[in-house]
């Protein structure tokens, strides 16, 4: 997992500030890890504290999985206690990524546009 070197600063009203890590197989970025320094009150809902992503053609090799256990390592050299994630309840691949990682749903529910959301935190 690679870093995208940017310097610490001051978010803007409303966002927070965060650390993108770029997975990479050999030469080939394969997906993309976001790890949010702080949370807003929008985040506390859907985003949590770290999000992936994974190119179509890299699913279901463990990429996600390993980017998430490595962003748990810079969760752990920041002081974090724990991490905050959720996922669409739709999203099974992703809830497993979350629960193999030590994750423990603490609540799923319904927003507003329909779309059910998982809840999870993991203890660090």
């Amino acid at each position: 997992m690679e870093e995208q070197e940017q310097e610490e600063r001051v978010a803007p009203t409303n966002w927070v500030t965060h650390s993108t890590y770029w997975l990479y197989d050999g030469e080939t970025i394969v997906g993309a890890v976001n790890f949010r320094h702080d949370l807003n009150d929008q985040l506390q809902q859907v985003g949590g504290h770290i999000g992936y992503g994974i190119r179509p053609s890299a699913r279901n090799k463990g990429y996600a999985t390993e980017g998430l256990r490595q962003a748990l390592e810079v969760a752990r050299k920041r002081g974090l206690a724990s991490v905050l994630i959720t996922c669409s309840a739709d999203n099974t691949a992703s809830g497993r990524v979350i629960l193999t990682n030590g994750g423990q749903e603490i609540e799923s529910y319904i927003k507003e546009d329909g779309i059910r959301v998982r809840r999870f935190i993991i203890p660090l």
